[in-house]
């Protein structure tokens, strides 16, 4: 427990903080106090002189009331003086207040303890108990103070009593019950002045107190925030040096498996490479991570086509879906807009994530991705995307920790199935940037529903098509592509106008043949052929062409084969046919000859 401070003066060269500061605050209470009550006296002097009966000579009325105004404009003064530079004041200079304010006190209190002798003057006692009554409400008034310095109140306060004492004592035998209540009254009042003071000085150590603690708690959050800091710059320096040679293992891997390997070199080589491509998408979650913690991490405000994310996802885990034998489908709702404009690139990753982790924890059934619009207006429109599965399915409890940095639904999850716990953290992230809410709805062995809503704007041709009033969007949806057969994961979409038939035998179903035969072979002239002759094969493959634009970019020539089959173009063993084709009088030969034909001799 504190020992209290001395009730006294303050020393002068006090170094307790506590008593310094508590010396200041009763300072700055009682000098506020009276100057405060400077007309209040002012009032009731003024009262008093108009009601006290005539018996009391309109001498003595004045005699006592001028005083004690002129003591109330004297006390407005002292306090002014003693509030003036109070906060930068040291202890000799608090003192020097204390002093100042006990002499006043003393003073005030010695003139309002001389009231029962004016007003008993004439020997009347009724007058007198007027006085006393005075001198009482007058004392109580003083209470205020008697926290902020006992010597000082109780001083007074025995002024104020002694002199009514003395009064009663030599003018009526028949009061000495009044001059003992007094003498009572005095000590009661000293007590408990004692007491206030003990509170006072407590309220006041715990408010400081509480400001140590709020300084300790900010200099220490200082701290944190520079340590957080510095660990992300750590990290993000330390994933810059090591996603370098991570990207120069990738690199030369996917080389080496392009040339001549044993089987058994291959599926070493095969290794380092998928190992390598993890550990890269482990530096990639852990430098958003860093972002994310240094505010660094800025979204993009770009148009984009929903539809062509919604294919590089789906791309991206086809052949994982296929590896497990699950339907990977995508159902999107009519109504949903084509163009957005928002960051394609982050809402790809929360995509990517949500359906990669329904892959991953889905033995057997299907995995599907729902698209639908929830609110709009003139400016943005919300929309709601979920991932379903019939996977191992979560239980309730573990819900609050999916959605945390390096935490799983529990710890054999991470055993079973691998993982850092990152991904659901970021995209929860990423998410809440995007103005939306992230949450799950599963049941153990009965699969998940993981769902995010996300905010987008629209492109001034959408606004335009609005007129500038909110109302169901009528713009054309592209149709729903859903794998429906297990064993073919790249049935192809069928678009609004059938594209040509590959065994229509034209010179354009020639270039899908073509492009299969060099796919098949792995030959990377696939990607000149695709890139010399866009606009024929986009023509000609219709709504597969993306796909199969970005296996071959990507030189993932096996995807591209299989997607090229999937709508008829076969890759044989010899390459096509060298038929010429079909020419019209006059004509020269098609831009394509190059392979088709040899080149013609001219003359």
């Amino acid at each position: 427990m504190r020992s209290h401070s001395d009730p006294g003066f303050l020393p002068s060269h006090a170094t307790d903080t506590v008593q310094i500061s508590t010396a200041r605050a009763s300072l700055e209470l009682r000098a506020g106090q009276s100057i405060a009550s400077k007309w209040v006296v002012w009032a009731v002097c003024v009262v008093t002189v108009f009601v006290l009966p005539a018996d009391l000579p309109l001498w003595v009325r004045l005699c006592w009331a001028l005083p004690v105004i002129a003591m109330a404009e004297v006390n407005w003064r002292v306090c002014t003086c003693v509030m003036t530079g109070l906060a930068q004041s040291g202890p000799q200079g608090l003192r020097a207040r204390q002093i100042w304010l006990w002499w006043m006190t003393a003073i005030n209190q010695a003139l309002m303890g001389s009231t029962v002798w004016w007003f008993g003057y004439t020997g009347n006692l009724t007058l007198a108990a007027v006085g006393t009554s005075l001198q009482l409400i007058y004392l109580s008034a003083a209470m205020i103070n008697a926290a902020t310095h006992p010597t000082t109140f109780i001083s007074g306060a025995w002024i104020n009593l002694v002199l009514a004492i003395l009064y009663w004592a030599t003018h009526s035998m028949v009061s000495i019950p009044l001059v003992l209540a007094l003498a009572g009254m005095g000590l009661v009042l000293s007590r408990l002045s004692v007491h206030m003071a003990q509170s006072f000085e407590e309220s006041i150590g715990m408010r400081y107190e509480n400001q140590r603690l709020l300084a300790k708690l900010e200099e220490e959050k200082q701290i944190a925030n520079e340590a957080t800091q510095f660990k992300s710059q750590f990290l993000s320096n330390i994933s810059h040096e090591i996603r370098t040679p991570i990207s120069a293992i990738t690199s030369m891997s996917y080389l080496v498996l392009k040339s001549e390997l044993t089987a058994k070199q291959r599926r070493y080589v095969e290794m380092i490479d998928q190992c390598s491509l993890h550990l890269r998408k482990l530096i990639n979650q852990i430098l958003d991570l860093s972002k994310m913690d240094a505010g660094m991490l800025l979204l993009e405000h770009s148009e984009f086509r929903l539809s062509q994310a919604l294919d590089n996802v789906l791309t991206m885990n086809e052949d994982a879906a296929t590896a497990k034998d699950l339907a990977l489908s995508l159902h999107v709702k009519p109504g949903t807009p084509e163009r957005l404009l928002g960051d394609e690139l982050r809402l790809t990753e929360v995509l990517l994530n949500f359906v990669s982790n329904a892959i991953k924890f889905t033995e057997q059934g299907s995995v599907r991705v729902e698209i639908a619009q929830l609110a709009q207006t003139t400016e943005r429109v919300q929309l709601k995307f979920s991932v379903h599965d019939t996977g191992i399915g979560i239980e309730p409890e573990h819900f609050d920790a999916l959605f945390k940095s390096f935490s799983q639904a529990d710890s054999s999850t991470s055993r079973k199935y691998g993982g850092t716990g990152l991904g659901l953290a970021i995209a929860k992230t990423l998410v809440e940037m995007m103005d939306g809410e992230v949450g799950v709805h599963s049941e153990p062995q009965m699969g998940s529903i993981f769902w995010f809503t996300a905010w987008f704007g629209r492109p001034e041709a959408e606004r335009a098509a609005l007129n500038g009033a909110p109302q169901p969007l009528e713009l054309p949806a592209w149709p729903n592509r859903v794998q429906t057969d297990v064993s073919d994961p790249v049935t192809p979409q069928t678009d609004k106008a059938s594209p040509p038939l590959a065994t229509d035998d034209s010179p354009s179903a020639l270039l899908g043949h073509r492009l299969a035969w060099l796919a098949a072979h792995d030959d990377p002239a696939a990607l000149d052929l695709l890139n010399t002759h866009t606009t024929e094969l986009k023509r000609r493959l219709g709504a597969s062409f993306e796909r199969i634009q970005s296996a071959v970019r990507q030189y993932d020539l096996p995807k591209a084969c299989r997607l090229l089959e999937a709508i008829g173009y076969t890759g044989p063993a010899a390459p096509p046919p060298r038929r010429p084709p079909k020419r019209l009088p006059g004509s020269l030969q098609p831009a394509f000859w190059w392979w088709t034909t040899p080149p013609p001799t001219w003359p």
